[in-house]
């Protein structure tokens, strides 16, 4: 069976500034068992072919491109023979417009966008789906937060969702019932724990109220993990993506941690 864990570029990015470190977290992260990437073009490499051999050489497959809500409206080509070349079949989109965060009108106006930017990437047989923070579960008049909005006001054919754990625990919602909200919707989903530091280091923290929140290994945080798992199963997620923004010491230690105790607890492999 082929591997169903992937890490996600944004945790290694520190190493994608040069080749040679490059090559060495491709490797490392080979020895530990990954084949999954998700991410886009790494800086040290001047063409998508050129990533997509070297992600290669190393057994990966990458699994998304990547688009901003500029890039979606105004260089959609671009995105689709990137994503050709790099051979995905998802576009993930990262946030929406601040324009569009304020107000459920807002939302609104960025869904029927998306919905329109969806249908001309399924037309090119490409999937967008979007990644949510902790923003999207604002409450508006009206009953719902933006998260409700978009998922109403959008055609499931034309616009999915790669959902963050962490984020949406951040925001106080169910990650667990978002994921069965979401069925339909989801191929792919953002793992990633959130715990709080009694010994804070001030560049790796969030400070709420004096509460310092991190970014914690899957397993090593206060998330509930297997009734996200259990209803990923239902659903029939494809793929568990760990990302971790920040980490203590090396970001590669942190995905084996992550990668263990989603192996040996989760039984995901």
């Amino acid at each position: 069976m082929a591997s169903q864990i992937g890490v996600c570029s944004y945790t290694v990015r520190d190493f994608m500034t040069n080749k040679t470190s490059f090559r060495d977290c491709l490797k490392r992260l080979q020895e530990l068992g990954f084949e999954v990437w998700q991410g886009g073009k790494a800086a040290c490499c001047d063409s998508i072919p050129e990533m997509v051999d070297l992600l290669a050489e190393y057994g990966f497959k990458n699994i998304t491109g990547s688009a901003g809500y500029d890039d979606l409206m105004s260089n959609l080509d671009k995105v689709i023979s990137d994503a050709k070349a790099f051979g995905v079949q998802h576009i993930n989109t990262p946030t929406l417009p601040l324009k569009n965060r304020v107000s459920a009108q807002g939302y609104e106006a960025y869904a029927k966008e998306m919905n329109e930017v969806g249908k001309k990437l399924r037309d090119n047989g490409l999937k967008l789906i979007y990644h949510n923070h902790a923003m999207e579960f604002a409450n508006f008049p009206g009953g719902k937060n933006g998260m409700q909005i978009l998922l109403d006001n959008t055609d499931p054919e034309n616009f999915g969702f790669i959902m963050d754990t962490h984020w949406a625990s951040a925001a106080g919602a169910d990650p667990a019932e978002w994921v069965l909200k979401l069925e339909g919707r989801m191929d792919i989903i953002h793992f990633k724990d959130y715990a709080i530091d009694p010994n804070p280091e001030p560049q790796h923290i969030q400070d709420i109220g004096g509460v310092y929140k991190i970014f914690a290994e899957i397993g090593y945080g206060n998330i509930n993990w297997k009734p996200i798992v259990e209803n990923c199963r239902k659903i029939g997620v494809q793929y568990f993506v760990i990302e971790q923004d920040y980490w203590r010491g090396c970001p590669i230690e942190a995905l084996a941690k992550s990668k263990k105790y989603m192996n040996d607890v989760l039984d995901i492999h």
